[in-house]
């Protein structure tokens, strides 16, 4: 499976997949996460996710704000999954024993978090270092990298439960839990839409290396390029453009999604269902459901 997927392309993956085969199934399961969460979250976006499969192939050869949302999406995708199926026992490398949710590395018994954590920097690190100089992009892709295991980390909760009498704490239990994948996204996505551009000014590496630690940079998803129109159709580069694109009228003129900002100018096609639907439904004794018949109109938008 490793080298069918990626191990033509890049020696050190499939080296990395052999190292540890109980985690790849995890990493691809991240990688598709990633997938579903671009794909849902973007569906009213111009861009809409285009060009993004499990692998995560198509966009990633350009330096924009897209790029930059994909490699914090992928890592924290992850990051999360890792956990998570750490946490359930489904990877026996993250433990230390079976009674700790710990990993011993050398001197250093790393809980389940912090392993997941490095595993999913070891894992996407893996495709940044080509020369011992990284330029530009390599440093791009390593800061919003990290900045998606940040935001996975930051959702990791710790819980403690209180043993004891009703007036003292004996001894505390305590344990990490993570949220689900939507808040992650939802951070991430906030991130992309206030992505900072790195002016060519600041892309000489040694310069960049040093901005990237800046505060007003630290937190922030960087890109190297502005992105292309994705509303004109363009298979190399853009996609389909937005034409037949379902677009909202419900939601603020603000709002990506919004018909004035998804259809470019273009103007947009109503479409009008009316259903026939059980409504008012009430229960009667005994045991029955009886409901009054509603005609239910609903629109939906799409872009010419």
């Amino acid at each position: 499976i490793c080298y069918t997927i990626l191990g033509r392309q890049n020696p050190k993956f499939l080296e990395f997949c052999q190292d540890h085969p109980g985690v790849v199934a995890s990493v691809l399961s991240g990688a598709s996460l990633a997938t579903s969460t671009c794909k849902n979250q973007l569906r009213y976006d111009m861009w809409g996710c285009y060009g993004v499969n499990d692998k995560i192939t198509h966009v990633i050869v350009f330096s924009n704000r897209e790029t930059a949302y994909l490699y914090a999406l992928a890592s924290a995708a992850i990051a999360h999954t890792l956990y998570r199926d750490c946490s359930k026992g489904k990877i026996k490398e993250c433990l230390c024993d079976s009674h700790q949710s710990l990993r011993k590395t050398g001197e250093e018994c790393l809980s389940n978090a912090d392993w997941s954590l490095k595993m999913t920097r070891t894992f996407t690190d893996l495709f940044e270092f080509k020369s011992k100089s990284p330029n530009a992009r390599t440093l791009m892709n390593l800061h919003n990298s990290q900045i998606g295991r940040k935001i996975t980390a930051k959702h990791i909760k710790k819980m403690c439960k209180c043993h004891g009498t009703s007036t003292a704490c004996t001894y505390n239990t305590c344990w990490n839990i993570l949220v689900s994948f939507e808040d992650i996204g939802q951070d991430l996505l906030n991130l992309y839409r206030n992505a900072a551009y790195i002016t060519k000014s600041n892309k000489d590496h040694t310069q960049l290396k040093s901005k990237l630690r800046s505060k007003s940079l630290s937190k922030k998803l960087v890109y190297l390029q502005t992105s292309v129109n994705y509303c004109l159709s363009n298979h190399k580069k853009s996609g389909p453009g937005t034409r037949g694109r379902e677009c909202k009228m419900s939601v603020p003129t603000s709002d990506p999604g919004h018909c004035n900002n998804l259809c470019c100018g273009r103007g947009l096609i109503t479409n009008l269902t009316i259903t026939n639907n059980n409504c008012k439904c009430t229960y009667t004794w005994c045991c029955q459901m009886v409901c009054e018949k509603c005609l239910i109109t609903r629109y939906k938008y799409y872009c010419k």
